[in-house]
């Protein structure tokens, strides 16, 4: 910031200087043009947080469908929030992975939401956006040394 403001006072100067002819008087401070704003660089640009999506704390129910291969069923997600951190516990219903219940673990950041789960014998990532009150995104699950995918959709029930 401060080279451009130097920069520019070097321009003006000079500027004056081409314009000036014998005899002339320099000009009053009034008629040099004031010199443009600039925008913020990026490492000056302001920081904002991705706005807040509210709180997800409570029961959400749903479906899942997996990818790639037949597969359906429904689900029920139980989360507490604490700022950007999330808790809480998944269970698919019709399906040998994610039941009984178990404990998850995420973060929200705007209206993404990413869930994990790692039980030792599941491993599960779930990624999804918040629109009104509806979750839906995929996942990635690995149960009895297979891993799929699946898309899933939960609203608040």
């Amino acid at each position: 910031m401060r080279v451009r403001v130097i920069a520019a006072f070097v321009a003006i100067v000079a500027l004056a200087g081409c314009s000036k002819s014998a005899g002339s008087t320099p000009p009053s401070p009034s008629s040099v043009p004031p010199t443009p704003a600039t925008s913020p660089t990026p490492s000056e640009a302001p920081t904002t947080p991705a706005a807040s999506t509210g709180d997800l704390s409570g029961s959400w129910t749903g479906q899942w469908e997996r990818v790639g291969i037949a597969g359906q069923g429904t689900m029920d997600l139980t989360l507490q929030q604490q700022g950007s951190t999330l808790t809480g516990s998944i269970e698919f219903h019709d399906s040998l992975c994610l039941t009984p219940a178990r404990r998850l673990t995420g973060t929200v950041a705007g209206n993404a939401v990413r869930l994990s789960v790692d039980d030792g014998g599941t491993q599960a990532t779930f990624t999804g956006t918040l629109t009104g009150s509806t979750l839906a995104g995929d996942a990635t699950v690995t149960c009895h040394g297979l891993t799929g995918g699946a898309t899933w959709t939960v609203s608040r029930s």
